[in-house]
C-alpha cells in the first residue's frame, strides 16, 4: 500500500477542520452587554454587604459542587448552603458595613464565561462598635447557565488600610 502524500494529508486536515462547528465571534455589543452584566453582579456584592445581607450576595454563587471560594490564603470548597451559613454567622457579628469598589475590570472570555478583577475598600463596625478598615482585591469567575450568570470561583484578599 502506498503512503499518503503530504498534500493529501494537508487537504484531508483542511477538510476536517472546515467541517468542525465554529462559534460566531462576539459582537462588540454582545461583549459590552456581558461585561455590563458581570460588572452589575459584582456591584451587587457591595450593595448586599452594605445592607448586611449575605444572602443577597450569595444568590449569584453557583450551587455546582465545583464552586470554590479562596479568601486570605484559605480555599473553601463548601457546599452553597454551608458557605451561606458561614457568611450569615460572620454578618451577625457586624453592626454596619461601608463597602465600595474602586475599580472593576471585566474580561469576557466567551458568550458564557467571564472574569471580573476588582479592587475596593470597606469599613466594618462590629456589634461592640469597633471599626476595622480594609482594602480588598478580588477575582470572580462567572459562567452562564441557561439565562443566569453564576459565580463558579471567587477569590478575595484583604489588607489593613
Amino acid at each position: 500500500m502506498r503512503p499518503f502524500s503530504r498534500s493529501t494529508l494537508v487537504l484531508g486536515a483542511l477538510a476536517v477542520l472546515s467541517c468542525s462547528p465554529r462559534r460566531a465571534a462576539l459582537s462588540e455589543a454582545d461583549r459590552t452587554a456581558i461585561a455590563d452584566t458581570l460588572r452589575e453582579l459584582t456591584q451587587s456584592f457591595a450593595r448586599s454587604a452594605n445592607a448586611l445581607n449575605p444572602d443577597g450576595a450569595l444568590t449569584v454563587f453557583s450551587s455546582d459542587p465545583a464552586m470554590t471560594w479562596a479568601n486570605d490564603g484559605l480555599v473553601l470548597t463548601l457546599s452553597h448552603d454551608s458557605l451561606a451559613a458561614l457568611y450569615r454567622q460572620i454578618y451577625r457579628g457586624w453592626h454596619r458595613m461601608d463597602f465600595t469598589w474602586d475599580s472593576l475590570r471585566v474580561a469576557v472570555l466567551s458568550p458564557d464565561a467571564g472574569v471580573v478583577t476588582a479592587a475596593g475598600h470597606f469599613a466594618v463596625t462590629d456589634t461592640t462598635d469597633q471599626t476595622t478598615r480594609r482594602r480588598v482585591a478580588g477575582t470572580y469567575v462567572f459562567f452562564r447557565r441557561g439565562s443566569n450568570w453564576e459565580l463558579l470561583h471567587g477569590h478575595a484578599s484583604h489588607v489593613a488600610e
